[in-house]
């Protein structure tokens, strides 16, 4: 029996701490950096933290906000990015969602 056939098997996981600030590039980055660092040392699942792509004022987290399932969007094409790249799971913390609410 493999060991993803045994349901005894171990799932490695890491859990990346952030201090996210206002620049979604730079927060992705540095995301990009831990998650490869994690798969490097094993892990097979990832979790980032609430807000790990963006922690600044109201009006910028609504002018990032993305739709889900926007392939082309860039915190979701960075998400993507680095699952096939380090073939690990990633469980993102949540970003900021682009909705129907004008408010």
């Amino acid at each position: 029996m493999t060991p993803e056939q045994d349901p005894r098997a171990t799932l490695p996981v890491a859990v990346v701490q952030l201090s996210s600030q206002d620049s979604v590039p730079d927060n992705l980055a540095r995301a990009e950096a831990l998650v490869g660092r994690a798969a490097r040392a094993g892990a097979r699942l990832v979790l980032l933290p609430e807000n790990f792509a963006y922690m600044g004022p109201e009006s910028g987290k609504r002018a990032i906000a993305e739709r889900l399932g926007d392939d082309g969007a860039p915190i979701q094409s960075a998400l993507a990015a680095m699952t096939r790249l380090e073939r690990v799971t990633i469980a993102a913390g949540g970003f900021p969602e682009r909705t129907g609410d004008p408010g």
